[in-house]
């Protein structure tokens, strides 16, 4: 089976690792990181993922902008198996995330995947701060990777006011979240999530059943998780192999092939 990560992290900046839940309770705790490119081929290797949407830890620690052309430099060369997603932020404060200099920017250097953190950065994900970015977001397929650590109420408010926007929920939690994640997949056809953290007893089974295996993405959450869990897991469940397909690389595959930049 091919394994595609949806979403993984690198960089040295790591020292102490956030987990969290959706009660905002957060223990700190030592976690195995990969250093550089060449460190997380090697994990991805040994853990049997083909390839991978990437994203460099200085892009939420330091800053996004430093952050988004360090993980350009950082994966030179490993383009063909480490995928960049960028973050985003709101271009009425930051002007080179203008539409115009900022979706230029982004066909001109393959970046198909966009993240946001708005409450790290001190910024609402809505109309009135990003109107016209998240438009273009909607119109281009462009996904938007966003963490329910801080909560899951702004995903349901920029759903709701953008139920167009392609997001994909990611570091869901250590706790069961299946009553925040039903509604948004009953709600929003283009809501995904990814399973990094994805630990639902008879998960896979009941969300094929009920909604289908097309907006569940494969991912390990890296380096919160080890590589092998969610894998695990999904080569477990008691669901068709061609669901199975589906969440290991095609859905991430898909979304991808309909970015139109």
């Amino acid at each position: 089976m091919i394994f595609f990560d949806a979403s993984i992290c690198f960089g040295n900046e790591i020292v102490n690792h956030e987990v969290v839940n959706h009660e905002h309770f957060i223990v700190m705790e030592k976690v195995d990181v990969a250093s550089d490119a060449l460190c997380l081929l090697d994990y991805m290797d040994y853990a049997g993922v083909k390839n991978a949407i990437v994203w460099h830890k200085t892009m939420y620690e330091m800053d996004p902008t430093y952050g988004n052309n360090l993980l350009l430099t950082e994966i030179e060369g490993f383009e063909d198996r480490l995928i960049p997603s960028w973050t985003i932020l709101p271009c009425i404060t930051d002007k080179q995330y203008h539409p115009d200099v900022f979706f230029y920017s982004m066909k001109q250097h393959g970046v198909k995947i966009l993240r946001a953190f708005p409450e790290h950065n001190r910024y609402l994900l809505n109309g009135i701060t990003m109107k016209e970015q998240l438009d273009i977001l909607c119109e281009k397929k462009i996904p938007l990777f966003l963490e329910a650590k801080t909560g899951f109420e702004y995903v349901f408010e920029v759903l709701n006011e953008f139920p167009k926007l392609t997001v994909v929920l990611t570091n869901i939690g250590c706790w069961p979240s299946a009553r925040y994640i039903y509604p948004l997949l009953r709600a929003y056809e283009n809501f995904y999530f990814d399973t990094g953290d994805f630990g639902m007893v008879r998960g896979y089974e009941e969300i094929c059943s009920e909604y289908g295996s097309e907006r569940m993405l494969y991912s390990a959450n890296f380096p919160t998780n080890n590589m092998g869990g969610s894998m695990y897991h999904l080569i477990r469940a008691n669901i068709p192999e061609e669901a199975k397909q589906n969440i290991a690389h095609r859905n991430i595959e898909r979304l991808l092939s309909e970015v139109r930049l």
